[in-house]
């Protein structure tokens, strides 16, 4: 498991997770906490975490991760 600290966080982990930063997770997914987003290690976590905190089927929340990290790797 992948741990950022506040002072400087690194790209997030694994499976295309590293395009995006934990603050533009977190502005993306305003429901996640730092602590949430401090236990990420993959898009899978991503998608399973914005499904239950923002309420939305898995299949909706892959389709918002997706797309997330094709914006974010451009």
């Amino acid at each position: 498991m992948i741990r950022f600290t506040t002072i400087d966080p690194p790209p997030a982990a694994a499976e295309g997770i590293q395009a995006l930063r934990i603050r533009e997770v977190a502005k993306r997914w305003d429901k996640l906490s730092p602590a949430d987003i401090a236990t990420l290690a993959s898009r899978d976590d991503l998608i399973g975490m914005v499904a239950t905190r923002h309420g939305v089927g898995k299949a909706q929340a892959r389709k918002d991760v997706d797309a997330a990290l094709r914006a974010g790797g451009s």
